[in-house]
């Protein structure tokens, strides 16, 4: 059986922040029978993504460094000089993780372009984004006309989402205008669909 996996922006940062642990799991399905595609959009999206991450790592930067000077001013408390070390590392730990999140972002990205099938949005995709609002969100909105349009031009084949997104992708609106293009399943995490892309191979 032939299947159609459609993933988007949020598998690409739930792997680079850790919420998914099987992404190269996924990758490693893809075949002649399992294709997995991703409007091209999304790896731009990532990268945005990716710098909302860091302004808000920053903003927790500066309140640590805000509360380190307030400890270090109290000069006869043990407590102050416990928490004031605790503060310290958790500065230490926040730089250290935003690198962490940079490199397994830019590494799973360098890996997943060469394995999935890029959803590139023709004009007329762009045009159903703007004059059809499934979607509140104008850049999921356009995700949402991206996979739609391919999957439309792709019947015949088994289809299904993979996203944590429910707050936009699983809303009553959008799982029908995916189920009349085909696409009638959704899984939340690599995991699930790994077990049922296992069992519709078998």
């Amino acid at each position: 059986m032939s299947v159609l996996v459609y993933v988007e922006t949020n598998f690409l940062m739930s792997v680079a922040t850790g919420r998914e642990k099987r992404g190269d799991d996924l990758l490693a399905t893809a075949s002649q029978s399992v294709r997995i595609a991703i409007p091209s959009s999304c790896y731009m999206e990532s990268f945005s993504a990716f710098e909302a991450e860091r302004k808000s790592r920053n903003r927790f930067q500066e309140e640590l460094g805000r509360q380190v000077g307030r400890l270090r001013r109290d000069v006869t408390s043990e407590n102050a000089r416990a928490l004031l070390d605790h503060v310290e590392k958790a500065r230490i730990a926040n730089g250290l993780l935003l690198n962490d999140v940079q490199e397994r972002l830019f590494q799973f990205v360098g890996r997943a372009v060469s394995v999935l099938e890029a959803i590139v949005e023709a004009a007329s995709v762009v045009r159903n984004a703007v004059n059809e609002r499934i979607i509140l969100d104008p850049t999921d909105n356009l995700i949402l006309h991206a996979i739609l349009d391919h999957a439309r031009r792709n019947p015949g084949i088994e289809k299904a989402t993979l996203t944590e997104n429910a707050r936009d992708f699983d809303l009553g609106e959008v799982r029908e205008a995916l189920a009349e293009a085909g696409v009638t399943r959704s899984f939340r995490s690599a995991a699930d669909l790994l077990g049922w892309l296992g069992s519709v191979s078998k």
